[in-house]
């Protein structure tokens, strides 16, 4: 069977990830799978591909390039006809930013508001569609669409009823609580649920020895709600267990005004005291920076990285904070199946402990997190970081014991392969189709 993970504009997130583990469950099923794309011109984008830096050696902000790329890119004018050779087809997410921006951009004439009230009036014609909708309307084999979070509002999807009008997907996947409720409005056929609650994943090739530093790491996009202002906080309070350095990583926002990183670093050098290092001087791009405690060790935030598992090959710990008002309650996060993979001792919201399938997962509670200008704290935000140092506190005397390092990565490789295997992944995918 031929199939097709669409993916209308490869990004760093997690969607795109999905798309990837995704396609590895249908190949060992004996599957011919691809992740296509397109662009306008049928030439793949360099930032489909690209590396963590640019050839000059400039670090890459924002979310808007990705080093998994693709197997496929087509123009987006013969999208239908490219499609039409596959028998199924999975779209990663009923909507993509990039995409419905551009077009609530030429909607309302360059005014995105304009072009968003035009869309609510379902007054839209086939000619104001997003591409990926236009190419998937008359698909005559199955469809099937994944919900990954429970932001599929009008604001943050604003295709929704369109995607579902026109598409029809024969099932929709969800993983989190409350994903297909905020999809409701949208939702004109009742296309079934399929309910998967674990990700596809599959383990990173590497050997089985590990040189274990005392290293607490975070990785995924650096954003509030991701939690990393979180944890530089409860190292710049000491509530972080002693002699364990801080080393951050991944993709740094782009907005308007000073990078996120940008102002976590400044927190920590003009108001909190520390010593640091940033490597480059413009304060909206995400340079990588160190700033250096009292003992000796540092905080640090490295950059984006290309290879996740490989980040953390070194880091002892790994820290989850994703706010469960923006995840979902229950969401785990591809940061923290690549950590397991890793070798890491996991620290994660309690929400999101069970799907983790360790036992080991030290959990804590976020009430309010951290903004990455540090300050000000007030008590919702020191509680949180307060939480949080206890969780590692914890993690720490885990990781210290004698030999568990190595007892920790076998029983991580039994967790993923036993509820997050792509094979099986793919097959209620296909079953439920």
């Amino acid at each position: 069977m031929r199939i097709a993970i669409l993916s209308p504009q490869p990004r760093t997130s997690g969607v795109v990830t999905y798309s990837h583990h995704l396609k590895a469950g249908f190949i060992d099923l004996g599957h011919q799978a691809e992740v296509v794309t397109f662009t306008l011109s049928g030439k793949p984008s360099t930032s489909f591909t690209a590396g963590p830096r640019d050839t000059k050696g400039v670090v890459r902000s924002g979310w808007g390039w990705s080093t998994l790329g693709f197997d496929r890119c087509e123009r987006w004018d013969h999208a239908a006809e490219v499609l039409a050779e596959y028998e199924v087809i999975v779209m990663e997410e009923p909507r993509c930013a990039p995409l419905d921006k551009r077009t609530l951009r030429k909607l309302g004439n360059g005014d995105i508001k304009i072009g968003r009230e035009i869309v609510q009036s379902y007054s839209v014609t086939f000619e104001d569609l997003p591409p990926y909708i236009a190419a998937l309307m008359n698909f005559e084999g199955k469809i099937a669409v994944t919900l990954h979070d429970p932001w599929y509002g009008f604001r943050h999807a604003p295709f929704l009823y369109q995607f579902m009008s026109y598409v029809n997907p024969d099932i929709v996947i969800t993983h989190r609580d409350k994903a297909l409720a905020s999809a409701e409005w949208a939702r004109t056929d009742g296309s079934p649920e399929l309910r998967i609650p674990h990700l596809p994943y599959v383990r990173a090739p590497h050997g089985d020895t590990w040189e274990r530093t005392p290293t607490i790491s975070m990785t995924g996009r650096y954003i509030n709600n991701k939690g990393q202002p979180t944890l530089a906080l409860a190292a710049a309070l000491d509530l972080t267990p002693g002699g364990y350095d801080i080393d951050i990583g991944g993709a740094s926002p782009l907005g308007a005004g000073p990078n996120h990183t940008f102002l976590t670093f400044e927190g920590l050098t003009k108001e909190y005291g520390f010593e640091g290092k940033r490597e480059g001087t413009d304060v909206t791009r995400g340079w990588p920076w160190k700033a250096f405690r009292d003992d000796g060790t540092f905080i640090e935030y490295s950059g984006p990285y290309e290879d996740p598992v490989k980040f953390l090959r070194t880091a002892a710990i790994h820290v989850n904070a994703t706010d469960p008002a923006f995840s979902g309650p229950g969401g785990i996060e591809y940061s923290t199946l690549e950590a397991m993979d890793a070798g890491c001792v996991i620290v994660v919201p309690r929400s999101a402990m069970p799907l983790t399938g360790r036992p080991e997962a030290m959990t804590f509670d976020i009430t309010k997190l951290a903004n990455a200008e540090l300050k000000p704290v007030g008590e919702e935000r020191f509680d949180t970081a307060q939480n949080l140092g206890v969780a590692l506190a914890d993690a720490s005397d885990i990781f210290e014991q004698d030999g568990y390092a190595d007892d920790l990565a076998v029983e991580n490789y039994k967790v993923l392969d036993k509820f997050h295997a792509p094979k099986l992944y793919a097959q209620k995918v296909l079953e439920a189709l």
